[in-house]
């Protein structure tokens, strides 16, 4: 059987590097393991183990992303800010001790306390409706 000749070799050494740069160039070109532009779509699950210290576990449980750490759980996404209901001032009630015998005008007090606190009560519940954060 005869010997390759040097040609023989010039071109399989050619060939060899050809592969290997194939090889290489399709490593460094391989896609992501996601893809952002597409979103990302998270499972939930049930509560991960504790990663080793210096690591993070990003999961999502109930709809909601938590990441995971030896220092604790930390919600990802914080839910949006509520709106803001009007202010509603606390009336002041200046009733003193119980008197030893109720007359007329005691009843009268304590029945205008007691309509200025539902008065705050109603200006409160109104002020949540406006504001939209009950709907009774």
């Amino acid at each position: 059987m005869p010997l390759p000749q040097s040609e023989d070799f010039a071109d399989r050494i050619r060939k060899i590097e050809q592969e290997i740069r194939d090889l290489r160039s399709s490593i460094t070109n391989q896609g992501g393991r996601s893809e952002a532009s597409g979103g990302w779509v998270f499972t939930d699950m049930a509560d991960p183990p504790v990663p080793t210290s210096g690591k993070t576990h990003i999961y999502s449980q109930g709809g909601r992303l938590w990441a995971r750490s030896t220092t604790g759980d930390v919600p990802l996404l914080l839910p949006p800010p509520f709106p803001q209901g009007s202010s509603v001032t606390d009336p002041i009630l200046t009733m003193g001790s119980a008197p030893a015998s109720y007359t007329q005008g005691y009843g009268d007090t304590l029945n205008l306390a007691i309509n200025e606190k539902h008065n705050k009560l109603i200006e409160l519940l109104n002020s949540l409706r406006w504001a939209d954060l009950i709907n009774t």
